[in-house]
């Protein structure tokens, strides 16, 4: 909201904004810089106290992650503790004069083995009676991390990699500033191989007591997840196949036996398991497709009933050997240096492997093997590493729970289509599997994994348009049309599983509006099991989110990172999207320098195309920038990159509506020589979006090492028109209109193109038809340096000139615009600056003033030579924003105090 100061003249209004962030946590434990630390114990110099961690380089810990409290490290810092003698354990005893020196502290080497978990394990005989803190090594920062150990027997933390050492040790210091002696026995680093086996009771895979009393609820309170649920059951205990694949029909006579104890479905579930065909593999095109794992849970939940006797036990064992034999050879490749980078495969693919490993644990020598497959794609991957100066190069190479980690706060990579289907299968079965099976929960284990979930729905709701049918699909390629106009086959198990998870956690706000979109959203309900599998309760929480509180304005943290704006929640709403991204870890990155949607009165005037994996073709189908090395057949030909693009500056207000962020893109572009065409060209190559109500305004800056040469695409539902600099163009429905003018470089060329006769040769899978539109490409003259402003006026079908006030900003080495009740005012150079001028003719009274590219600090705001207030400039946004309330001409200056 808005906060207002005004001056004595009454003229001037400043104004503060609160963002509206979406940010991803560290856990439970509260880590602290360590500035930040020193004060909060009252015993600076914590970090002097340990030293530099190149002193400790050569420290090798005993082959062992478990390290008795008396074996602390002789050689590095320690006071106040003592080991009683014939005893093995630690007394830390705090001298309680609230000085460092009166502190007990220790310091220990954990090996780190390659199964190894990012997470502590603390024993204690006593307790510690005051907060606790520990110290980690983080050895790719060279610097100590302190955490408040907020629970004595666990501290989970991030990337174990950056911690270890190069002897492979974890250096761990504890330290009690105050309290009574504390008795420390052990400290463990727990790992796959020993602290989190699948050798629990059965049924281990999923289906708990309490799962099972919560599905029980369900039915015997009739919900319609039930209802459809035991609808396809009864049809499965016949021969009516789901698209005539035996696989997908198991859990459904399956789960209904265990809730029932009909031994018809048992017998049913058996017989379809011997009928799990060896041959039929290639379901859909991908082998990870064949869910596997369904005759896993079947072995699993049967492995007691009479008619599994040991001779059909080692047929199903020998039956899932070959499946996961043939999907780990088919879709992750053994030799370890595959390349198909979809993260779909990797999720779904990997969780079956675990799945079944779990299945066979203590039933078969290769138990191990199969399950440590399984686990090897979450913990570690698979592949060659990233190459030198390589952001992300494969997919098999990254962990499933590094790039969970990394866009965890966003909208999913692979897009909304594939995350709603196959990724969040693989990605929900990895989750239940190692929680239900192992006893391990990433949610509670893995810092920042339990925002995962409410952050997905947010951004499912925050990316969705007005009219409900279409939620924006967070990637460059994939269809964005999920709900009624494609009939998504996916959304609503989904949505199940995002609510399950969410619920798990706590976020029940989330998980509610979760469930409610499952009962109220278009599209086939294609997989009653996991919908009804994963909503257990007789009446689980329904919320409407469009009745709630959501923001107007809200940011994605994750990478890619996006922004998303609408003026209501109404199915009226003027609504857009800007964002960008590049080298996702699947195997369709596009380059984008941030493209932009919007849509005014339910109706789209400009927005974005998917295009499946054509490099060529892709860069056209957004209202971006692109820096182009040739044409091939008149496509745009990019260099590759890696990188997502960066909201390094973000901005956003209720009170005034409006919505700013800065993408960088500078670093998308790949520094592998051997690449096709090696492009080091483009230094910089930023992107400003600026957008309140009817009124946009983009500004392009693009540096480079020589002079070639860019095309700004601005694309159109019909046909538009040209007027000089000045495009118009109308919604599909002809009700809403858009007005574009480019104001500089003056020197543009303007064409119109004809998406369905420029795209005639591209296949409709690639680009569908319904996608295929109209664009103006803009052409500046070939340069090294680029700057490109756009300004954008949209209205009803009658608006026919842009506002009467409209003024191009230059002089003074700025770049800006004034337009209605909004200026704003960039730098023509890359720099931030630390003071400004510019004046304006015709400002409105009361309006707004938003200046970019400043330094953060405190600026003091003269207009027309008048003093006024003080305005601050933060790091977030590097923007200041300040209302006048005169209008007319004005004279405006900003100087850093």
């Amino acid at each position: 909201m808005l906060n207002s100061k005004t001056r004595a003249g009454g003229r001037i209004l400043i104004t503060v904004l609160s963002l509206l962030l979406l940010s991803c946590g560290a856990g439970g434990q509260k880590r602290l810089d360590p500035g930040a630390q020193g004060a909060a114990l009252r015993t600076p110099q914590l970090s002097t106290m340990l030293g530099p961690l190149s002193q400790y380089a050569g420290i090798r810990a005993a082959s062992t992650s478990t390290v008795n409290g008396g074996d602390y490290h002789p050689e590095m810092p320690h006071s106040n503790v003592s080991v009683p003698e014939g005893e093995s354990h630690a007394v830390l005893s705090p001298l309680g004069g609230g000085t460092l020196a009166d502190s007990a502290y220790c310091c220990y080497a954990i090996a780190v083995e390659d199964d190894s978990l990012p997470q502590l394990q603390f024993s204690w005989y006593v307790e510690p009676s005051a907060a606790a803190w520990v110290a980690l090594a983080d050895w790719s920062q060279q610097r100590w991390h302190w955490f408040n150990l907020s629970d004595p027997q666990s501290l989970a933390f991030e990337d174990l990699p950056a911690h270890s050492s190069p002897e492979n040790s974890l250096l761990v210091a504890v330290l009690l500033p105050q309290g009574d002696p504390a008795e420390l026995q052990n400290i463990t680093l727990p790992a796959l191989a020993t602290d989190f086996l699948p050798d629990g009771p059965r049924p281990r895979l999923w289906l708990t007591p309490e799962r099972l009393a919560g599905l029980e609820a369900a039915r015997d309170a009739n919900t319609p997840e039930w209802q459809r649920f035991s609808n396809e059951a009864d049809g499965y205990l016949n021969d009516e196949f789901w698209g005539d694949l035996i696989n997908f029909t198991i859990p459904f006579t399956l789960l209904y036996y265990k809730m029932t104890g009909d031994e018809q479905y048992a017998a049913r579930s058996m017989e379809l398991m011997d009928q799990f065909p060896l041959d039929e593999w290639e379901i859909s095109c991908c082998p990870y497709h064949n869910q596997i794992h369904n005759m896993a849970l079947g072995y699993d939940w049967l492995y007691d009933h009479p008619a599994m006797t040991p001779q059909k036990k080692l047929e199903y064992q020998d039956k899932m050997l070959q499946l996961a034999d043939k999907l780990w050879m088919d879709a992750l490749n053994s030799d370890g240096i595959s390349n198909s980078q979809d993260t779909d495969r990797v999720a779904m693919a990997g969780a079956s492997l675990l799945i079944v490993g779990c299945a066979l644990w203590g039933d078969h020598e290769r138990a191990p093997e199969i399950y440590e497959r399984g686990w090897r794609m979450w913990n570690k991957g698979l592949g060659e590493p990233p190459s030198s100066g390589i952001y992300r190069q494969w997919t098999d190479a990254q962990p499933v729970r590094r790039w969970i980690k990394d866009f965890g706060d966003g909208p999913w990579p692979s897009g909304w289509f594939y995350a709603t289907g196959t990724d969040m299968v693989g990605l929900k079965d990895y989750f239940i599997t190692l929680r239900t099976a192992c006893g391990y929960d990433p949610n509670l284990l893995e810092p920042g994994m339990s925002d995962t979930w409410k952050n997905q729905i947010r951004c499912f709701l925050y990316g969705m348009d007005p009219r409900r049918t279409t939620t924006y699909s967070g990637a460059d390629w994939q269809e964005s049309d999920l709900l009624s106009n494609h009939n998504n086959a996916y959304i609503h198990s989904c949505m199940a599983a995002l609510a399950d998870e969410a619920e798990l956690v706590g976020d029940t706000q989330e998980a509610a509006w979760a469930r409610w979109l499952v009962r109220n959203i278009e599209g086939s309900h294609s997989n009653n099991f996991r919908e009804f599998f994963f909503s257990p309760g007789s009446s689980p929480a329904v919320d409407n989110p469009f009745d709630g509180d959501l923001p107007l304005v809200a940011f994605s943290a994750g990478m890619p990172h996006y922004m998303y704006f609408r003026d209501g929640w109404d199915t009226n709403a003027r609504w857009g999207i800007f964002g960008g991204q590049a080298g996702v870890p699947c195997d369709h990155p596009q380059m984008d320098q941030g493209h932009f949607s919007l849509i005014r009165g339910g109706e789209y005037l400009t927005r974005d195309a998917p295009g499946y994996k054509e490099f060529s073709i892709g860069a056209q189908t957004y209202n971006t920038l692109t820096t182009e090395n040739a044409t091939v057949g008149g496509y745009c030909h990019n260099s590759n990159f890696d990188l997502p693009t960066q909201m390094e500056r973000r901005l956003g207000s209720e009170s005034p509506l409006f919505a700013y962020a800065m993408l960088d893109a500078a670093g998308q572009r790949r520094e592998d020589p051997a690449w096709w065409e090696s492009d080091q060209r483009v230094q910089k190559a930023q992107r400003h979006f600026f957008w309140a109500g009817d009124y946009a305004v983009v500004f392009d800056r693009v540096r480079r090492t020589d002079v070639g040469w860019a095309k700004y695409r601005l694309r159109a539902m019909t046909a538009p028109s040209l007027d000089g600099d000045t495009i118009s163009q109308s919604s599909a429905d002809g009700s809403q209109r858009l007005l574009h003018r480019t104001l500089e470089p003056a020197d543009c060329e303007f064409s119109v193109l004809d998406e369905t006769a420029l795209f005639s040769g591209v296949e409709n899978w690639q680009i569908d038809s319904s996608y295929r539109h109209w664009q103006t490409v803009i052409q500046p003259q070939a340069g090294a340096s680029l700057n490109m402003l756009n300004v954008i006026q949209m209205g009803p079908a009658s608006l026919d000139s842009f506002d009467a006030n409209l003024e191009h900003i230059t002089g003074n080495g700025n770049s800006g615009v004034l337009i209605g009740p909004w200026c704003v005012v960039y730098s023509g150079g890359i720099d931030l600056r630390s003071s400004v001028s510019f004046s304006v003719a015709a400002a409105q009274a009361g309006g707004h003033f938003l200046v970019g590219d400043l330094e953060p600090g405190s600026y003091t705001l003269s207009i027309s030579g008048e003093a006024e207030q003080q305005v601050e400039v933060t790091e977030e946004s590097s923007c200041a924003l300040f209302s006048c309330l005169d209008g007319g001409s004005l004279s405006i200056s900003l100087s850093k105090l």
